[in-house]
């Protein structure tokens, strides 16, 4: 069974289908520096963004993959 990716894994696969930091700061309604912040792993998403990431995730995996 595939390992469950954390939020940063997710986010790194997210910017590899073409979204930036930016636009993924904008989607979750924060700055640029809290995404990178995540992305790094320094702090944690809330769970509403989380759950924002993870419905991305899936969207984004589906659109690349049918690419």
């Amino acid at each position: 069974m595939p390992e469950e990716l954390n939020y940063t894994d997710k986010i790194r696969r997210i910017r590899v289908t073409g979204i930036s930091l930016e636009e993924l700061a904008q989607i979750c309604g924060v700055s640029t520096r809290t995404v990178r912040r995540w992305a790094l792993g320094e702090h944690d998403p809330t769970d509403k963004n989380m759950a924002k990431i993870e419905r991305l995730y899936k969207d984004r995996l589906v659109f690349y993959r049918q690419r």
